[in-house]
């Protein structure tokens, strides 16, 4: 009788409630539909040159408005996951004296970003370089990292 009890233990701990351990519980199954999220968009200023004047300014404009620039990003990179690239821009003669900022390179390659981002540098207001040769020209690189 004995020898039944043990091997009952032994085959079915349940059966032997005294020796019984305590329940497994387990992890929740990862589930396989669900969305992860995106990575997170950085922005970097490359570098910014020429300008006589109006460096300190565009350096001032792009780190004030870097959180809009890097939003362009980060909303482009929940549908088209892990882009990245640079966008450069020159200084173009604006309207009043004030200058403008058209994309000279795109290696970004999304137009909507590009499309957001010079939307926000045209609300910039920086004087205008008096000769060609002091224009201004900006890169900033977009990329996204993984949490």
């Amino acid at each position: 009788m004995r020898r039944a009890w043990l091997l009952c233990c032994a085959l079915s701990l349940a059966a032997c409630p005294e020796k019984a351990a305590a329940p497994k519980t387990t992890a929740p199954e990862p589930q396989t539909g669900a969305k992860s999220d995106p990575p997170r968009a950085v922005l970097t200023i490359v570098r910014v040159e020429g300008g006589v004047t109006g460096t300190e300014a565009v350096t001032r404009a792009i780190s004030l408005s870097g959180p809009a620039m890097k939003a362009c990003y980060q909303k482009r990179l929940e549908t088209k996951n892990l882009f990245e690239g640079n966008l450069t821009y020159r200084e173009t003669p604006g309207d009043g004296g004030m200058v403008a900022f058209e994309v000279e390179n795109d290696s970004l390659n999304d137009p909507q970003t590009r499309a957001c981002v010079t939307e926000i540098t045209r609300e910039w207001k920086v004087v205008t370089a008096s000769k060609p040769e002091d224009q201004m020209l900006f890169e900033l690189q977009f990329r996204a990292k993984a949490d």
